[in-house]
């Protein structure tokens, strides 16, 4: 099995190629949108887990002092 020797490629090539042409396009077209969006889905992840594992425990705790 050959990595890219001649015309032999390994079975994954045209995918790896894919794959490697939509990072560039990511990465070199306008990174407005693109960033807007993964700072919205990093606030929701971040969000979720504050909500989850600090102000639901502090919440219970109070309620279950008074």
């Amino acid at each position: 099995m050959t990595f890219q020797g001649g015309n032999e490629t390994y079975p994954g090539a045209m995918a790896a190629n894919v794959f490697i042409r939509r990072i560039k396009n990511f990465v070199g077209k306008k990174p407005g949108r693109s960033a807007f969006w993964a700072w919205i889905a990093y606030q929701s992840i971040k969000g979720t887990i504050t909500l989850s594992l600090i102000w639901i425990p502090l919440l219970l705790l109070w309620l279950g002092r008074s």
